[in-house]
């Protein structure tokens, strides 16, 4: 008998798997498919070769021109994306990236490879779009690697003259890394192939996460008997993980590979190799330790035990790895970060503050931040315990924890929805994929906001 791990709670349907041929379909919608991903692979063009000689969307140093070696192999386009143009184009991805979804059926599969990789290969060739934080990455690794400090004690400001300085985020020239030691050893490992080549080496590594994810994505849903061709699309079309996480080459995609190894194989009931992985994950960025609980939930009653004596393990074996690497300073970072999630950086893009600041409350009060931390704690116990009790099935249970993570979350970085889209495309619960669907749109009002509405504030704030 299948565990409950294997099949998420459900049995699988042999219909769901199955698509319609072409000629039983009406002719509309036939074409509605394709045509919508022709849009949004001209759409992503259209945003990708033109942020090249785009400022606003490369934040990276405060010259009026973006360096070469920055805007990359499409320096020369010649072209600028002004603010109304770029909403428009980020809403069409966003309208065809829905509408492929809704006619997954009518895209044949090589016409979706093929979208998917050119997609990717656009992105990958822009430069880092929305966010300078691939150059905190930078920076960070060339304190350890160049200056011999300890990137968990060490802040980019005790080294200004490095040349990677003035390309880092102001918000955080003053802050400790706040990465897992996995992906700080990572890094630190590329920091010799000097600032040009390791941005570059670090969006390819993240354009190919993205595309191993989608492998992922594809063998789970297949594992779970739902079509797999329209799990991959959910994920792989979607315009945060290809303008905002691919596009500005984060970590979070790192991360989410090895937390999507370890769902297939919890899928696959070898929990305690699964379990591994997700603490892997967590070596890279700590969000990825939201899932283990679920995953543990999930498993057969006959492996839990074992499971949990492999997460301990798995565990105290990083906890030792990073003290061995980065001495008892490696244990600091829930300080660290707890520390950022009071300051107001990026308040705006985030849901409450977002409500907040445009109404003109003012900036998220500690009661507030309080209230808002409670809601979540409550959110995740309650869905905690449906999923022990069997009511919810885990990997959806899992979905609901993220999304509470990140609805009550004081900062919501456009690209941290790439730790629910790769669930939710996995599990199938449309639920959770509408409300992804929302978020979508949520996030992508907010990061245009001021382009679209020409709206403002009245209280300082950065980020």
């Amino acid at each position: 008998m299948a565990s409950r791990i294997e099949l998420d709670g459900r049995s699988p349907s042999p219909a769901v798997a199955v698509q319609l041929p072409a000629q039983a379909l009406p002719g509309w919608r036939v074409e509605a498919g394709p045509a919508a991903l022709a849009v949004l692979v001209a759409a992503a063009a259209a945003l990708a070769v033109g942020a090249a000689g785009t400022r606003y969307l490369i934040l990276a140093g405060a010259g009026p021109r973006v360096p070469d070696w920055i805007a990359g192999p499409m320096a020369d386009a010649g072209w600028q994306v002004p603010p109304a143009l770029a909403c428009a184009l980020l809403v069409t991805m966003v309208l065809a990236y829905l509408t492929a979804l809704r006619f997954s059926e009518t895209i044949p599969l090589r016409w979706a490879l093929a979208a998917i990789l050119a997609l990717h290969l656009l992105f990958l060739l822009a430069p880092p779009m929305l966010s300078s934080d691939v150059f905190n990455y930078i920076d960070s690794s060339r304190l350890q690697t160049v200056y011999g400090l300890n990137p968990y004690l060490a802040a980019p400001l005790a080294h200004p003259e490095d040349p990677a300085f003035a390309l880092t985020g102001m918000a955080w020239v003053g802050s400790p890394t706040v990465y897992g030691p996995g992906f700080t050893l990572l890094a630190a490992a590329l920091a010799p192939l000097g600032v040009a080549v390791q941005l570059w080496v670090l969006k390819a590594l993240a354009a190919l996460a993205s595309l191993a994810c989608t492998a992922l994505v594809w063998s789970c849903a297949r594992r779970l008997g739902r079509p797999p061709l329209k799990a991959a699309l959910f994920f792989a079309l979607n315009p945060i993980v290809l303008v905002a996480a691919v596009g500005g080459a984060h970590n979070d995609l790192l991360m989410v590979l090895l937390m999507l190894l370890g769902v297939r194989l919890a899928l696959g009931e070898r929990t305690r190799p699964a379990v591994v992985a997700v603490v892997g994950a967590v070596a890279v960025k700590l969000t990825a330790a939201l899932v283990l609980p679920f995953l543990l939930v999930g498993s057969a009653r006959t492996r839990r035990r074992g499971a949990v004596i492999a997460t301990l393990l798995a565990s105290v074996a990083l906890a030792i790895a990073g003290v061995a690497l980065f001495g008892t300073a490696s244990l600091h970072l829930t300080q660290t970060l707890s520390s950022g999630a009071t300051r107001h950086v990026g308040e705006l893009r985030s849901i409450p503050g977002f409500i907040a600041g445009y109404a003109g409350v003012g900036p998220i009060g500690p009661l507030a931040r309080q209230l808002l931390g409670l809601a979540c704690l409550l959110a995740l116990a309650y869905v905690g315990w449906r999923a022990v009790t069997g009511r919810t099935p885990w990997l959806t249970a899992a979905c609901w924890g993220v999304v509470a993570v990140l609805v009550t979350s004081t900062r919501l970085e456009p690209w941290y929805a790439v730790w629910l889209i790769p669930l939710a495309a996995v599990s199938g619960d449309r639920r959770v994929q509408r409300t992804c669907h929302a978020l979508l749109v949520a996030i992508a009002f907010i990061a245009f906001a001021r382009y679209a509405l020409r709206a403002g504030i009245g209280w300082p704030h950065s980020g």
